[in-house]
């Protein structure tokens, strides 16, 4: 009797934990889903920090990038990313599908699959309320992105 007492008492911590980890894996999504456009001035703030920063390019960096970021913005979905690098959503969109491979506090870590095939993985950080950046394990291009929740 207290053998399957005993029994009862960790199978139910383990459904409980599992529901905690869904939990919170929801409540992340819940902060995630939704449509994010760069947040200019953080982001060029944070660019002066890449390795590939160059300060005499500092005067005209601005404007190359500015130009760049109004263009891009990107949509969380429940299980796809679409990136959107243009005037018109409906042409330009980028649809990535993704399995969530785990959660991390505010850190949540989805495996995509690139069009040759191969696995990638990309970060989204919530860093406060409203604000995230992401990076990959493909490239470094966004690393240095702040991206906001866009105004609906």
């Amino acid at each position: 009797m207290i053998k399957r007492m005993g029994r009862s008492l960790v199978g139910c911590g383990i459904m409980l934990l599992c529901s905690l980890c869904a939990f919170a894996q929801n409540d992340v999504f819940e902060d995630l889903r939704g449509h994010w456009i760069v947040d200019m001035e953080k982001t060029l703030e944070l660019v002066k920090t890449s390795p590939k920063y160059r300060p005499e390019e500092e005067e005209r960096m601005p404007q190359m990038i500015r130009a760049i970021m109004e263009r891009m913005s990107i949509e969380v979905q429940d299980n796809k990313i679409l990136y959107y690098r243009g005037m018109s959503k409906a042409e330009s969109a980028m649809v990535t599908p993704f399995e969530v491979d785990s959660v991390d506090g505010n850190a949540v870590r989805l495996r995509c699959v690139d069009p040759s095939g191969q696995d990638v993985f990309l970060t989204l950080t919530l860093l406060s309320p409203g604000q995230m950046n992401f990076k990959s394990s493909q490239t470094n291009d966004f690393d240095y992105y702040i991206w906001k929740k866009a105004e609906e």
